[in-house]
């Protein structure tokens, strides 16, 4: 039978017993497709379960209940508020951070601290997640725990919190720059790719100089520099790509990328 035709009890069954990940998500997915008050009690009420699968499953279902606007987005904001003021478990704490993540928009200076709180937590998953909800957020605390995560041991929470310091925000401060440029030497490359992009967006001229050397020995940045370029607006790169373009042994696939790059100059 096709699960769009299975009551709102059975999914929940049989999403909780579920032991793929594909399925765990079809299922969430078919839930979050009922914008209805059954759904929205039997997600909300999950979430007051002492089992941690239950709370998560209920977590996830609110956050994407519905869009433009959410299905009671306040009153799912401010249970997930009311979860963080006493839980411990990682995974529902991730779950938490993730779901507030689609739902971030109108936090207010105790929520956002709230989540600052968070910054040093011990578990990898946790810090990643809270990058994402602290992300789009033009507000001070959000972003100066944005610049420590940027920071942070782990590649995927730098990762995703230079992608909010770089571009997920307008604001433009000497500490925001500075945690871009030192990223942009970062062992990883997505990591750098973000710092380049953030920097370029800013038109921090200290940029052009990577840019162009990163152009001269198109290394493992390659196409990232590409991005970043659009992103800086400078068409004196226009010269320097039409070099390279004619020149020999340049991958195919990147040459057509560098001709749309140039495109994109010329409109500049």
């Amino acid at each position: 039978m096709n699960i769009q035709h299975w009551s709102t009890e059975k999914i929940i069954a049989r999403v909780l017993s579920n032991k793929n990940q594909k399925n765990y998500w079809n299922y969430i997915t078919e839930l979050r497709r009922r914008v209805n008050e059954e759904v929205y009690n039997h997600a909300y009420n999950l979430t007051k379960s002492s089992i941690d699968k239950e709370k998560i499953l209920g977590i996830y279902i609110l956050a994407q209940l519905g869009f433009n606007p959410r299905f009671q987005q306040k009153k799912t904001v401010k249970r997930y508020f009311a979860m963080l003021q006493k839980e411990q478990s990682p995974k529902v704490l991730a779950a938490l951070f993730s779901s507030i993540a689609h739902n971030n928009t109108d936090l207010n200076e105790v929520q956002i601290a709230k989540l600052a709180s968070f910054t040093n937590h011990s578990y990898a998953d946790v810090r990643f997640e809270l990058a994402l909800a602290l992300s789009c957020i033009e507000q001070q605390t959000a972003i100066h725990s944005l610049i420590q995560l940027a920071k942070d041991k782990h590649h995927d929470v730098r990762n995703w919190a230079t992608f909010g310091l770089g571009s997920q925000i307008e604001t433009d401060t000497t500490e925001i720059r500075n945690t871009l440029w030192h990223n942009i030497e970062d062992t990883d490359q997505d990591v750098r790719f973000e710092a380049m992009v953030g920097l370029a967006k800013r038109k921090d001229q200290r940029i052009v100089a990577i840019l162009k050397t990163k152009l001269e020995t198109l290394d493992e940045d390659s196409y990232d520099v590409l991005e970043a370029i659009e992103a800086l607006q400078d068409t004196t790169f226009i010269p320097l790509l039409t070099a390279k373009i004619n020149s020999k042994n340049v991958n195919k696939h990147w040459l057509e990328c560098a001709k749309e790059t140039i495109q994109v100059l010329n409109k500049c």
